[in-house]
């Protein structure tokens, strides 16, 4: 009798490792998600033909379908095939199962799906902030540093002499500096993201420190960086290239990288960036703060006006610099 209730429960944990679910990375697709109404497909890196939508709450299939391919990834040289699940609009979780392939991670489908994926990097956005204490806890780990860079910055590299306040802005890489034209083509971005997606953006909440309350909490992170593009013009409407070390700092965190910090000579694609990136912040600043708005404006006119005086394309003098161009 033991010998037959033995043998029953290893064959029900064998059906049991037989039939088990296995998570195939040959299944592709956004784990992040899919928003109902958008296209919806995954791809399979081996040969297959029926594939199946499973609702992960209940294990019932939701849609089937055929595998379209081969196709031949000129990427990486695989056979690929692919499966439109694009009909399956209902809010849930699910996987994608492929027999004899294994199954694909869970995914959601939500008109929240990347909610938090937009939360997380904007917050990563403000850790990148310079000149200030940061903190932030995300799935129970903190990320912080003291502030930093409080010393910025000198014109000696500059064709000038002293030093001239510049705090502020965002970090560019792991090397600390602040680069104008690198901050204009991520400043920019932000902005065209709030232009045609900010009455979604808007309703998700940051969590960041702001400086003007009236600012919504997207356009509040921007304005922490296009607030500095403001230090970086000269008298004359022309805009510096960088602020940075001489050198690389070397693998430390921010407040404790104490070499002094130089403004780079003003280059033509700074002043341009400057111009073109407070415009478009003015027209979207405006609504919340006018003198805000105005103020960007005017700079904006001097770095043109600047520009239309100085029509040749000018690079930045970094000979004494091996950091970043």
């Amino acid at each position: 009798m033991k010998i037959k209730l033995l043998l029953s429960l290893f064959l029900l944990m064998l059906c049991g490792f037989i039939h088990a679910e296995v998570v195939s990375d040959k299944i592709r697709l956004n784990s992040l998600g899919f928003v109902p109404q958008i296209s919806k497909q995954a791809t399979i890196a081996a040969k297959c033909s029926k594939v199946y939508v499973i609702s992960s709450a209940d294990k019932k299939t939701v849609f089937s379908g055929l595998a379209n391919g081969p196709f031949k990834s000129p990427d990486t040289g695989e056979e690929l095939y692919t499966f439109d699940f694009s009909e399956v609009v209902k809010n849930g979780t699910y996987y994608i199962q492929v027999p004899g392939v294994g199954r694909s991670a869970d995914f959601k489908i939500s008109g929240g799906a990347y909610d938090e994926a937009f939360y997380v990097m904007t917050r990563g956005m403000y850790l990148w902030r310079c000149g200030c204490a940061v903190r932030a806890v995300y799935k129970g780990v903190e990320y912080s540093h003291p502030a930093c860079h409080m010393d910025d910055a000198y014109l000696d590299e500059a064709g000038s002499s002293g030093k001239q306040e510049a705090t502020g802005g965002w970090h560019d890489a792991g090397d600390y500096g602040k680069y104008t034209v690198n901050a204009g083509i991520s400043a920019g971005i932000m902005l065209k993201a709030w232009e045609q997606f900010g009455e979604s953006v808007k309703k998700i909440g940051l969590d960041i420190p702001k400086s003007n309350s009236a600012m919504p909490d997207f356009l509040s992170e921007v304005q922490w960086e296009t607030d500095w593009f403001l230090k970086m013009q000269s008298s004359n409407g022309s805009v510096y290239h960088k602020i940075s070390t001489l050198s690389f700092p070397g693998e430390v965190m921010p407040d404790k990288d104490t070499q002094r910090r130089y403004f780079a000579d003003y280059s033509t694609a700074a002043t341009a960036d400057f111009a073109a990136v407070l415009s478009e912040a003015a027209v979207d600043f405006a609504p919340y703060d006018p003198a805000l708005s105005a103020k960007y404006v005017n700079a904006a006119r001097r770095a043109m006006d600047f520009l239309e005086a100085n029509p040749s394309n000018h690079y930045s003098n970094q000979q004494a610099f091996s950091t970043g161009r």
